[in-house]
C-alpha cells in the first residue's frame, strides 16, 4: 500500500492509498479448491478479488485506490471453495496507520488462527521439528479440554444429586391401603366364584 505522491491534493481528514498487492502465505496444494477474497474498508465492500486456483500463489496484484483516513481499517475476508462448499476466513480489521512508513507495506500475521483454520496445512509448510512442537501441543490441548470436560461433568452430576430436592414416596397410611387393597381383591374373587357357582 503507498500514499499518493507529495505533489498530490489530499483531504486532510482522509488521503488516498493505492493497495499494489495482496498476498496470502502459506498456500494450499489441495488441486481441487478455488479461493477468492474480498476487501472492506471501514466494513465498506471496495474490491471482490477473482478466484485463483490453489497451483497458482495466493496473490493478486494490480492497483486499487482507497479514500481513507489514517484510522481507517481494512479487513481481508478470503473464501476457500472445494467443490460448490465455500469457507470463509476473516482476517482481523488492519489499521492504516500501522503501515510501515517507508515500505508501505502491511503484514498480518496469523499463523496462529491459520493453522487452528486448517490444521493439516501446516504439515507442509513446517519442518520436522516444528510439526513435532505442534502434534504434541495439539495433543495435550484436547487432553486438558477432555480432563476438564471430564470434570466438570462429574461435578454437575454430584452437585445436582445432592442439590435436587429428595421426596418421599411413602404415605402414613400405607399399610392401611394395602390391607384394604388385599380385602377388597379377595371380595371381588369370592363375587366372581359366587357367580360361577350360580
Amino acid at each position: 500500500m503507498a500514499a499518493d505522491p507529495p505533489g498530490s491534493q489530499t483531504n486532510h481528514e482522509r488521503s488516498r492509498h493505492w493497495i499494489t498487492d495482496v498476498q496470502v502465505s502459506p498456500g494450499n496444494s489441495d488441486p481441487n479448491c478455488t479461493f477468492s477474497a474480498r476487501m472492506f474498508a471501514d466494513d465498506e465492500l471496495v474490491c471482490d478479488l477473482p478466484a485463483i486456483d490453489s497451483t497458482r500463489p495466493l496473490q493478486w496484484s494490480g492497483l486499487l485506490l482507497c479514500n481513507v483516513s489514517p484510522t481507517s481499517t481494512l479487513t481481508l475476508r478470503l473464501c476457500k471453495n472445494i467443490g460448490d462448499r465455500p469457507r470463509y476466513f476473516n482476517f482481523p480489521p488492519y489499521v492504516i496507520s500501522h503501515a510501515d512508513e517507508e515500505t508501505g507495506e502491511a503484514t498480518l500475521d496469523e499463523a496462529r488462527k491459520a493453522i487452528l483454520n486448517d490444521p493439516i496445512s501446516a504439515r507442509h509448510t513446517l519442518d520436522a521439528d516444528t510439526l513435532a512442537i505442534v502434534i504434541d501441543g495439539y495433543r495435550l490441548g484436547f487432553r486438558t479440554l477432555f480432563i476438564v470436560c471430564a470434570s466438570l461433568t462429574a461435578f454437575a452430576f454430584f452437585a445436582t444429586l445432592f442439590l435436587m430436592p429428595h421426596i418421599s414416596l411413602k404415605r402414613e397410611d400405607d399399610k392401611a391401603l394395602k390391607v384394604q387393597a388385599k380385602e377388597e381383591l379377595e371380595r371381588k374373587k369370592e363375587a366372581k366364584l359366587r357367580g360361577l357357582d350360580v
